[in-house]
């Protein structure tokens, strides 16, 4: 689906994930390989934050199922997250980082910078 302002291609949202413990709605994981900046959320939705993305991460059930591939083949996933108050004064990305080893990090990048194997999940209050 092309986005009406920018005509750049965005992925239609096909079940959201809601989490009322949280107040949020995500949507599920999808692979992304361009430039943090050239990200595209779709209509009334943004990157996940760090802290919900944590939150999910460290509660098995949701964390069962957002990140069930990474259970099937446990391999690095890069996560795009919402920057940081100071990300955007410094112009940075924000990542998160799920190693092969269960490490979680948290690390920031040139707002231009991109990574291979990058994913994405967007977020919205709940109404």
């Amino acid at each position: 689906m092309k986005c009406k302002t920018c005509n750049q291609e965005v992925e239609e949202i096909s079940k959201p994930i809601k989490i009322k413990e949280r107040g949020i709605e995500i949507t599920s994981m999808k692979e992304y390989t361009g430039k943090y900046n050239e990200i595209v959320s779709p209509k009334g939705y943004e990157l996940i934050s760090v802290s919900n993305l944590l939150w999910i991460w460290d509660n098995k059930k949701y964390r069962e199922i957002v990140f069930k591939d990474y259970f099937k083949n446990p391999s690095l996933i890069i996560i795009a997250c919402k920057q940081l108050w100071n990300d955007v004064t410094q112009d940075r990305s924000r990542w998160l980082f799920l190693d092969r080893g269960l490490y979680v990090y948290s690390v920031w990048d040139y707002l231009d910078g991109s990574s291979s194997g990058g994913r994405v999940i967007f977020c919205r209050e709940l109404k």
